[in-house]
């Protein structure tokens, strides 16, 4: 292994546990809001909210162009961003598409709030641009409890102050422009900052592969939720929703390792460091296992002791295995989308969604939550296994759990 190699497995293992510390509180604060939002609006209300929620989410990354993903990288790189580039990225084209994206979409789907999900798609996207800024900068832990905390807390304290689905959107959507125009002014005052904004640097260019991929990426994320919403009843999708966000505890280690693991991996791939490349890969792999490993043994032993619905338990354990299977390979979509992969992470994310899609719509799947389940493990599953053997194929690095085996095990992949 080499110097610069060593050096960044421990730089991500000094963060990683401080990180996960930290994803675990911010889990169980999101964790509690969603039950605290069940309980005060009640299933089939709940259930509505979460599918409008999950279409905020999916607005915020088509607004977004790419952008907290190309942020990210061009800072951490050392080749840095124009100041117009990012005002660009970051205000004027979001801000256009909102303009184009209201004008039409209420008449493809007049029955959906248009206005509340596109305003909270522009605020969660401003959030999750002033956190790759803040991870470029060096804090790492408030960039994560900036992107994956603020917003589920606005969602929380807006549920106790608006009326309907729309009305929690709009008043989620004003804490969090309060909380970014804060966190904006932190920014500015870093001396950090003048280091990542160079005249010379990245002009803040539309990448259509970075923007797919994240369009894409949460797009599968949500698609469960969003398309079940359609054919469930609002009892059902909001059941749904509630026990797929207890089955996310696993892989919360995932997000932890794609944090801590995204600025090492970026530089290691600018400095053509291939075992550098590896040894952050597999350390990457090695913060979602252990502890995502544990998490689902714990989940799996405890499940027939629940307290859960009747018919509810084959919902629950599905929807654990396909939080497993990206505790699995949680190292491949980072490695491919920092590397200059991002296209066979696009057709990665491309094949779960049809995956999905083809098992909902041809095999019946869609007449029930725990079918709904099946098929979204399905797209996952499919989807990441194909992106690591790609991977493998590409940069001979593996981004599987299974880079933790003996040494042994690695020499008979021929490792170069």
């Amino acid at each position: 292994m080499t110097m610069t190699a060593m050096r960044m497995s421990r730089l991500i293992r000094g963060v990683a546990g401080p990180t996960l510390l930290l994803r675990v509180g911010v889990v169980g604060v999101n964790f509690l809001v969603m039950l605290g939002l069940a309980w005060w609006l009640g299933l089939s209300e709940f259930g509505d909210l979460m599918v409008h929620w999950g279409m905020a989410m999916v607005a915020s990354t088509v607004l977004s162009l790419g952008a907290p993903l190309l942020i990210l990288r061009v800072m951490a790189d050392g080749s840095g961003v124009q100041v117009s580039g990012l005002l660009r990225l970051v205000v004027v084209f979001p801000v256009l598409l909102s303009v184009v994206a209201a004008g039409i979409l209420p008449s493809v789907a007049p029955d959906v709030e248009w206005g509340a999900v596109i305003l909270t798609g522009l605020a969660v996207n401003a959030l999750s641009c002033l956190a790759s800024v803040m991870r470029a900068l060096g804090s790492v832990q408030l960039s994560m409890a900036l992107r994956d905390g603020v917003p589920q807390v606005a969602l929380g304290l807006a549920g106790c102050l608006g009326a309907g689905a729309s009305g929690v959107l709009f008043v989620a959507s004003g804490i969090m422009a309060v909380v970014a125009l804060a966190v904006l002014r932190r920014c500015r005052a870093d001396p950090a900052l003048r280091c990542c904004l160079r005249s010379d640097g990245d002009a803040g260019q539309i990448r259509i592969g970075l923007w797919a991929n994240t369009v894409l990426g949460m797009v599968t994320a949500q698609v469960d939720i969003i398309l079940g919403g359609t054919f469930l009843s609002a009892d059902q999708i909001g059941l749904y929703a509630l026990v797929r966000r207890i089955a996310n505890l696993v892989a919360l280690p995932v997000s932890v390792a794609t944090w801590v693991s995204a600025g090492p991996i970026s530089a290691a791939h600018g400095a053509g460091d291939r075992a550098a490349l590896r040894a952050a890969s597999a350390v990457a792999s090695r913060v979602a296992v252990v502890p995502g490993g544990g998490l689902f043994l714990a989940a799996m032993l405890i499940l027939p002791f629940w307290p859960m619905p009747e018919g509810a338990m084959l919902l629950v354990a599905v929807l654990l295995v396909g939080a497993f299977v990206q505790v699995v390979l949680a190292s491949g979509y980072t490695v491919a989308t920092l590397c200059g992969l991002e296209r066979f992470a696009l057709g990665a994310r491309l094949i779960s969604l049809g995956l999905y899609l083809v098992c909902v719509s041809g095999t019946g799947l869609a007449t029930s939550a725990t079918g709904n389940a099946l098929a979204y493990l399905a797209g996952i599953t499919g989807g990441g296994a194909l992106l690591w053997w790609v991977l493998w194929q590409r940069l001979q690095i593996d981004t599987s759990a299974m880079a933790l085996c003996p040494q042994s095990w690695g020499r008979r992949w021929r490792l170069p």
